[in-house]
C-alpha cells in the first residue's frame, strides 16, 4: 500500500517542504497521427525565440503550409515548406511575427496518407542577458480541441518561500465565426470556485488569470466550447520565480504548458525523475485528476528502471477530485535513490483520468529553484515510434524509453541526420524496464555539435514502448538553465 498518498488539502496544510514539491503536468491519450490541419503556438515576451520543428515520420515527403496569426487573429504571415521523409525541418517563427512581447497562433495545414506523417512541435527559447536562459518550452503540434477539456492549475512556491507562482490559461477560438466560451475552476475536492465566459473572434486568443489571483491554490480548471462543433486550442501556463512575484519578469526560472485534454481510460504511464548533480538536485511529484463527472477507481503502481515495484495502490477518485502523489519518496521505499523510475495507472472503462508528473530541480542548498518541466502521461504506442534530438547550444538531448509489457522485448534505435542514418543498434528491455541514453555522446552515437536529428525506435517483437527525449542545457557553473521534454510517439 501506498506510505504517501496525500488528498491535496492535507497537502496545503502541511510543512514548507511537501509545498516544495507539489507540482502540475498534463496527460494524453494515445497519440495518433495527426490529421490537417494541426497547431501551435508561440510566444516573444520574455525575450522568447520560436522555432516551428516539422519532421516526416513516414516514408514520404510532406508539404505543409504555415500560417501565422498574432493575438486578434490577423493573419500576419505564412509559409510553405517540403518535409523530406526521416528528415525535420526548423522555421523561425521570429522573423515572420517580427514583433517582440506578442503572441498568437501557429496553423499547419499539410497533405496526409499512409505514408506521409507530420510530427513536430514549437519550441520557445528565452534567453538572458548574460546568455543564460530562464526557460525553454515545447508545445507539441496538436490538432483542435471540442467540447470540455482540462488541466491543473497550481500557484505555490515550489520551495515554500511564499512566492505565489503565476498561472494563465489561453484560449483560442479556432472558428470562423464569434464564439463563447465558458471557463470553470474546480477545487480538489471537486468544487466549483468560480465560473465566468470569454467571447472570441476567429482566431483571436485571450489570456486569463488560473488561480493565483487567489495566493497559493491548486485548481482543476475546465474549458467548455458552446457547442459539439466548435473549435478551440487551449493550455495553462505555469511559471516560477526565485523573487517577489512583483519582479517576476525579470527573474522566472521555469514555464510549464498544459494543453488542456479530456483525460482518458485504460493504461497511461509517465516518467519519474530523482537524480542529482555538484550543487542540485530533484523532487517529484505526480498528480491523478477525474475529470468525470462520476466517481472511477484506479490502479497505481510506481516502478524501479529494473521494472520492478516500489509501490502500488488502487483508489477511487470521486468525481473532479484529485489527489497528489511523492513520487521522489515513493521511488525511495527501497532505500536507495534511483535516477529514474515509471508511474503507471490503469482505470476503468470510460474514464477521463488525468496523470501528471512534474519534476523540479533544486539547488544543492534548497535555497533557489534551478528549473521545473512537465513530463506528460502517454499511452502503450504501436511501432515504430519516433522523435527528434537537438545539439545546438551545448544542448543533451537524454533519451527515456520505457517497455510498457509484461515480458522482454528488443527495439532497434535508430538515429538519422539530414536524412542519413548515423547509429543503429538494438536494445534489449526486461518488463516493465526503462532505459535511459544520452544521444548528445558523439562517441557513442555520432551526434555532432550544433545538428539537429530524427530517431525511430523500432521492434523485434512485442509492440509497446513509449519515450521521451528531455533537452537539457547547463549553465557555465553545472547548473542548470532549462529541460525542455518532448515525446517520442
Amino acid at each position: 500500500m501506498l506510505r504517501t498518498i496525500l488528498p491535496l488539502r492535507k497537502i496545503m496544510q502541511s510543512t514548507a517542504t511537501l509545498i516544495a514539491s507539489l507540482l502540475i503536468l498534463t496527460s494524453t491519450a494515445l497519440a495518433e497521427d495527426l490529421t490537417t490541419p494541426a497547431y501551435t503556438e508561440y510566444n516573444t515576451f520574455l525575450g522568447g525565440v520560436n522555432f516551428l520543428e516539422l519532421s516526416s515520420t513516414g516514408s514520404s515527403n510532406v508539404n505543409a503550409n504555415v500560417a501565422v496569426y498574432n493575438l486578434e487573429g490577423a493573419l500576419r504571415g505564412s509559409i510553405s515548406v517540403t518535409i523530406p521523409a526521416g528528415k525535420q525541418v526548423d522555421l523561425d517563427i521570429n522573423s515572420i511575427v517580427n514583433t517582440p512581447d506578442t503572441y498568437g497562433l501557429v496553423k499547419v495545414t499539410f497533405n496526409v496518407s499512409s505514408t506521409a506523417k507530420l510530427r513536430g512541435r514549437m519550441a520557445t527559447y528565452s534567453q538572458n542577458s548574460n546568455g543564460s536562459y530562464s526557460f525553454a518550452i515545447a508545445k507539441e503540434l496538436r490538432n483542435a480541441s471540442r467540447r470540455r477539456t482540462y488541466a491543473i492549475s497550481n500557484s505555490f512556491d515550489a520551495e515554500g518561500r511564499g512566492y505565489v507562482a503565476p498561472n494563465w490559461l489561453s484560449i483560442t477560438n479556432l472558428s470562423s465565426t464569434n464564439k463563447t466560451f465558458t471557463y470553470r475552476q474546480y477545487t480538489p475536492q471537486g468544487a466549483i470556485v468560480r465560473t465566468s465566459t470569454v467571447t472570441l473572434g476567429s482566431k483571436q486568443r485571450r489570456d486569463i488569470q488560473a488561480g493565483h489571483e487567489d495566493g497559493e491554490v491548486v485548481y482543476l480548471n475546465e474549458v467548455e466550447a458552446p457547442d459539439s462543433t466548435t473549435e478551440y486550442l487551449s493550455y495553462i501556463t505555469r511559471y516560477g520565480t526565485n523573487s517577489d512575484p512583483a519582479n517576476f519578469q525579470n527573474s522566472p526560472v521555469y514555464a510549464i504548458p498544459l494543453p488542456t485534454t479530456t483525460g482518458t481510460d485504460g493504461e497511461q504511464f509517465t516518467l519519474i525523475s530523482d537524480r542529482e548533480g555538484d550543487c542540485w538536485d530533484q523532487s517529484n511529484w505526480l498528480e491523478v485528476a477525474n475529470t468525470d463527472t462520476i466517481t472511477r477507481n484506479v490502479y497505481l503502481s510506481f516502478r524501479r528502471q529494473d521494472g520492478s515495484i516500489a509501490s502500488s495502490t488502487t483508489m477511487s477518485i470521486p468525481a473532479k477530485n484529485q489527489f497528489h502523489f511523492n513520487a521522489t519518496a515513493l521511488l525511495r521505499l527501497s532505500g536507495n535513490r534511483n535516477k529514474y523510475g515509471v508511474a503507471r495507472i490503469f482505470s476503468d472503462t470510460g474514464s477521463k483520468i488525468l496523470m501528471q508528473s512534474t519534476v523540479y530541480t533544486h539547488s544543492c542548498n534548497r535555497s533557489a529553484l534551478q528549473t521545473a518541466f512537465t513530463v506528460p502521461s502517454l499511452q502503450p504506442e504501436n511501432f515504430p515510434i519516433s522523435g527528434s534530438y537537438n545539439t545546438f547550444i551545448d544542448i543533451h538531448s537524454r533519451l527515456f524509453l520505457l517497455n510498457t509489457y509484461r515480458t522482454t522485448q528488443s527495439v532497434t534505435l535508430a538515429l538519422k541526420h539530414d536524412g542519413k542514418e548515423i547509429y543503429s543498434n538494438i536494445f534489449n528491455f526486461g518488463a516493465y524496464q526503462s532505459q535511459t541514453l544520452d544521444l548528445s555522446d558523439e562517441a557513442t552515437y555520432s551526434t555532432a555539435a550544433d545538428t539537429i536529428g530524427t530517431l525511430s525506435a523500432g521492434p523485434a517483437s512485442i509492440d509497446n514502448m513509449i519515450g521521451f527525449v528531455v533537452r537539457e542545457h547547463f549553465a557555465n557553473d553545472a547548473t542548470f538553465d532549462f529541460a525542455m521534454p518532448t515525446p517520442v510517439q
